[in-house]
């Protein structure tokens, strides 16, 4: 079971590293198109800017998508039922009820 939840969040730091170098390749080209290309203007500044937000967006849905109990746990939270508190197996007890 750890070897499992290592390898969900060595593929979840994969590719969020890969799409932040992405990203940041992205800012630098746009960056370079400005200062060579002496090209001034305000919405690739803007764009820039909101090309260098996207790994705060991006790695909270990562993290959902690839590792299995986080995304367990966020499920069971919007489908309004109580949230396992752990990951481990739960014990079920059955209480009868007292015949009135």
């Amino acid at each position: 079971k750890t070897l499992v939840i290592h390898s969900s969040f060595t593929k979840m730091l994969t590719v969020d590293v890969a799409v932040s170098a992405f990203l940041a390749l992205l800012v630098l080209a746009l960056t370079c198109v400005q200062m060579i290309g002496n090209i001034h203007s305000s919405d690739i500044e803007g764009l820039a800017y909101d090309v260098a937000v996207l790994p705060a967006l991006i790695h909270p849905v990562l993290t959902l998508y690839f590792v299995p109990s986080y995304r367990s746990f966020v499920r069971a939270c919007f489908a309004l039922r109580k949230p396992p508190l752990s990951i481990a197996h739960r014990i079920g007890i059955h209480v009868p009820k007292m015949p009135n």
